[in-house]
Order: C-alpha cells, then sequence, then structure tokens
C-alpha cells in the first residue's frame, strides 16, 4: 500500500504541468460548454441565414453574397451552413474555434506557457455582444476571424519549423483566405505582415517565403472583398441602420466618429475588461518602479476608468450627458457629443476626447515603463493598436453604431491578450504579493463576465 501510494505521489509529481495543463483544459471545456447550452440559434441575422440554404443552393448562395449582398463569401457562407445544421454541431465547433484562440495566444504571446492566461482573454470577453446579429452571424464575422487572423500569424513566428509540420501551411493558408474576407480581421493581419517585412528590410534580415505568401494571400483575400459589386451595394444602398449624415462627414470626422464611440464604450465607458487592464498595468508598474511620482501616475488610467465608467452614474447629470452622449440612431451606445457647428465654440465638449487621447497617452508611457526595449512591449503595443484600430475604422462605415457592440470583438480580445501577457509578466518576474493580487483580481473579473454572459444568454 505505502510503495503505490508512493508510485502515485511520484507521478503526479512528474507530470504536475501535464495534469494542470489538462485540467485548465478540461475546466475551460465545460465552462464554454454550459454557455452555449442554452444559446438559441434563430436570434436576428441567424433567423435569416437559416433560410438561406432551404431557398437557393450553396453555390447560388455564394454567387449572391459576391454580386449582390456584401461580398463576405467565407464569413457569411459559414452562417449559412451552421444555421441550416442542426445547433448542436455549431455549438461544438465554436467551441474548438474559441479553444484554437487560447492555442494561438498561448504560442503567439504567452512566455511563461501557462495556458489559463490565455484562457482567460477569452473568458472575460462578454458573449452578450455577439447576440446583435444572433451567435452565429456574429461569432463567424468575429470570433472565427480572431482565430483566423491569429492562425495567419504563426508563419511570423514559427515559418521556419513549418518543414518538418507541412499540414500547418494549408491551414495557415486558408486561415489567411478566412481573415482576409473580413475588413478588420484582414487588416489587421495584413499591417501585422506590413510592419513585419518593413523591420526586416529595414534590419536586413531573411525574410523566410512562407511569411511572403502568407501576406500575398490574405491581400488577394482582402481585394477579393473589396472588388466584390456585393461590398460597394452595401455601402451605397440605403439602410435604417446607417447613420444618416454619413456621406456628408468628411475623412478626418469619420476617425473622429470612430475614435469616440469607441473611447465612450472602452476608455470613459462600464466594460470591465478595460478597468482591469488599467489595474494590472499600474501593478506591474509597481513591481518594476519604486519612485512615487512614476506610481501615483500609473494611477490616473484606473482612477478614471472607475470614476467615469463604473461610477458615472454619481456623477452629476450634466457631466454624465457629456460622456454619454446618445442619438437616435446610436441604438443605445453612448457617444461623446458631436463637434460640429452648434458645439464647436463649447469648451466642455472638448473634455471626453482631451482625456480620452491623454489616457491613452498615459497608457503607452506604462508599456513603455514596464517592458522598456524588451519586444514584448512592441507586441503588446501592437495588439493594443490593432485591437482599437479595428474598431476606429467602423467610423467609415454607416452602421457605425447599427452593428451594435459586436464590432468590439477584436478590440475586447485584444484587451484580453494584453492583459494575459501583463499576467505572465508579473508570474515571470513580480514579487509574490503582486503576483497573488494580480490573480486573484483577474479571477474575480473572470467569474463576473462569465456569470454576466451565463446570466443573459439567449
Amino acid at each position: 500500500m505505502r510503495d503505490r501510494l508512493y508510485t502515485v505521489r511520484n507521478f503526479l509529481y512528474t507530470h504536475r504541468k501535464q495534469i494542470e495543463y489538462w485540467t485548465v483544459c478540461l475546466l475551460f471545456f465545460i465552462l464554454l460548454f454550459f454557455l452555449h447550452r442554452n444559446m438559441s440559434l434563430n436570434l436576428s441575422d441567424d433567423a435569416i441565414f437559416s433560410q438561406e440554404l432551404k431557398k437557393e443552393t450553396l453555390l447560388q448562395h455564394i454567387s449572391h453574397l459576391y454580386f449582390k449582398t456584401n461580398g463576405k463569401i467565407f464569413t457569411d457562407t459559414m452562417a449559412a451552413i451552421f444555421t441550416y445544421l442542426p445547433s448542436f454541431i455549431w455549438k461544438t465547433v465554436d467551441i474548438g474555434v474559441l479553444f484554437l484562440i487560447v492555442l494561438c495566444a498561448d504560442r503567439l504571446f504567452i512566455t511563461s506557457r501557462n495556458i489559463i492566461l490565455s484562457c482567460f482573454s477569452i473568458l472575460l470577453l462578454d458573449f452578450n455582444y455577439l447576440t446583435s446579429a444572433g451567435y452565429v452571424a456574429s461569432s463567424v464575422n468575429y470570433t472565427w476571424c480572431t482565430a483566423a487572423l491569429l492562425v495567419s500569424l504563426l508563419p511570423l513566428k514559427y515559418a521556419s519549423r513549418f518543414e518538418k509540420k507541412p499540414l500547418l501551411l494549408p491551414a495557415c493558408w486558408l486561415a489567411g483566405l478566412y481573415a482576409g474576407n473580413q475588413e478588420q480581421a484582414g487588416a489587421i493581419v495584413i499591417t501585422v505582415y506590413t510592419l513585419f517585412i518593413a523591420a526586416s528590410l529595414i534590419k536586413k534580415t531573411k525574410i523566410h517565403r512562407y511569411v511572403w505568401i502568407q501576406y500575398v494571400i490574405t491581400i488577394g483575400s482582402m481585394i477579393l472583398l473589396l472588388t466584390a459589386p456585393g461590398h460597394t451595394n452595401k455601402a451605397t444602398s440605403f439602410n435604417i441602420f446607417f447613420i444618416p449624415d454619413y456621406l456628408a462627414l468628411d475623412f478626418f470626422e469619420k476617425i473622429i466618429r470612430g475614435f469616440t464611440s469607441t473611447a465612450a464604450v472602452i476608455l470613459t465607458g462600464k466594460y470591465i475588461l478595460w478597468q482591469l487592464f488599467c489595474f494590472l498595468l499600474m501593478l506591474t508598474v509597481w513591481a518594476k518602479k519604486r519612485a512615487l511620482s512614476v506610481r501615483l501616475v500609473s494611477l490616473i488610467p484606473l482612477a478614471v476608468s472607475l470614476v467615469c465608467g463604473k461610477w458615472q452614474q454619481y456623477l452629476p447629470l450634466n457631466i454624465q450627458e457629456i460622456f454619454s452622449y446618445h442619438t437616435p440612431w446610436s441604438f443605445q451606445m453612448p457617444d461623446y457629443r458631436y463637434i460640429d457647428a452648434y458645439t464647436y465654440t463649447g469648451w466642455k465638449f472638448y473634455v471626453p476626447l482631451a482625456l480620452a487621447l491623454f489616457i491613452l497617452g498615459l497608457v503607452l508611457l506604462e508599456i513603455l515603463w514596464i517592458f522598456g526595449t524588451d519586444p514584448k512591449g512592441i507586441i503588446i503595443l501592437l495588439i493594443l493598436g490593432a485591437g482599437f484600430c479595428s474598431r476606429i475604422i467602423m467610423g467609415f462605415s454607416p452602421t457605425l453604431y447599427g452593428s451594435s457592440y459586436r464590432t468590439f470583438v477584436f478590440l475586447c480580445l485584444a484587451l484580453g491578450f494584453c492583459i494575459a501577457i501583463l499576467l505572465d509578466k508579473l508570474l515571470l518576474e513580480a514579487d509574490r504579493p503582486k503576483t497573488v493580487l494580480g490573480f486573484a483580481v483577474t479571477i474575480l473579473y473572470v467569474v463576473s463576465a462569465y456569470s454576466d454572459s451565463l446570466k443573459n444568454i439567449r
């Protein structure tokens, strides 16, 4: 008996990391199962997509998408297929895709190889954001595109290993086609590859041929989307979800609207991801820097996110209206008051925009304090920048508000990846009390986000 106990104890000690890894994975699958169990696949656009393949063949549907609807022949074809099939098939595949995001994030961003950090990036996501177009329609355009985006980035880090793993090549190429068929995902992949290639050319380092192939495939897919007659029709046809004055806006006004509508939800809004990100930034700065002035500055983004976000309802009504302005066509999405012919002389209307830019500047400063010349600093800046740009470019869409909160999914996942990287930094370099505090607060936020998602599943 004693020998058997010794053998079991020795096995558990020897395989401790593997046991922890698979335990976390199993728990992740269980949590996602309960999230997906009661999801209805008959909400909003899902109800429309579910009828498509009953009226026409798959090829006819693809042709209709390309020539008349929106040009998204990959993403929206997936929506038609999975709403036509029994619901458990999509639910199973979707859980697999979300786990693929976890695996890719772990490989691309996490040094400690602690997979629970990447799991947090999914569990912190507000799944209520996926209901506006239906779970299937939203997932194939946002979370699935995120998975394709991350797979498309694998050649940047692992191209030299692909010779021994040839199956990864077609997987990356298919992912590039899929990501390029969605404006936000395609723009992120192309921008990251462009920056990587430019940096390599400046440093005169060799660029692997698989990187070039992936770059060309994604650009080709993006061109296919943007030149599709259906994509042009979508941009010019009238729709009840369009901004009424969209055609009168110039380039600069579209950028401003994209930024302010993003900042009103994230920077000075009530979404908990930004609060957690600011807290972990502060904690990591405190772990690296002892100067009182630096520590006080690192408190500002967190304080603003709490005062203007979490506790916004306690502010005077006239201040609340500055940070949460609603229009009849904004579908309950907050924005800052527009700077136009009626408001440009009022200084108070510039306050939220100036504050948001100031907070972003402090966040960038904190990242520089934390990472210095470490390449991880560049990675987190790229992730954060890509996330914000993916939402800001919605200012060039007439459905800036009509597409609702699902357009924030890329940004929310980007913040989740940044949170995982900061936790990874604390785990590897910070003292035990700060690491424990960071994980404890993160787990509380995960429980809160998951409970809210589970409670509002419909």
